[in-house]
């Protein structure tokens, strides 16, 4: 679940954006997304939902692998990107700034 709220800080026209784990069991937690915070770009979820990726911040944009615990797995270097795919098999996953054409 994204939430977009008002910015305290003044840093951002479209506010603040978090984002949360929510469990069947009823567990929820806030997912950390580093110091600067920035826009959430795209989630992404494993496709044996083990794990997920986040794309966030401000470009060049930071992606982050977490496991079902809100455990930063891995960080990605960052780079010009704000969407994310894992393949169908799960041992591939794609991070891109998708082109834009301009007439």
């Amino acid at each position: 679940m994204a939430i977009t709220d008002v910015d305290p800080e003044n840093k951002s026209y479209y506010g603040c954006e978090t984002l949360h784990l929510l469990q069947t069991n009823g567990d929820a937690c806030l997912i950390i997304l580093g110091k600067d915070g920035g826009p959430i770009h795209a989630v992404q979820w494993h496709p044996e939902s083990k794990e997920f990726c986040v794309v966030h911040g401000p470009m060049p944009a930071k992606a982050t692998l977490f496991d079902l615990r809100a455990n930063a797995i891995f960080n990605f270097q960052p780079s010009q990107r704000n969407d994310v795919h894992f393949n169908s098999f799960g041992n591939h996953i794609l991070s891109r700034l998708p082109l834009v054409l301009q007439l």
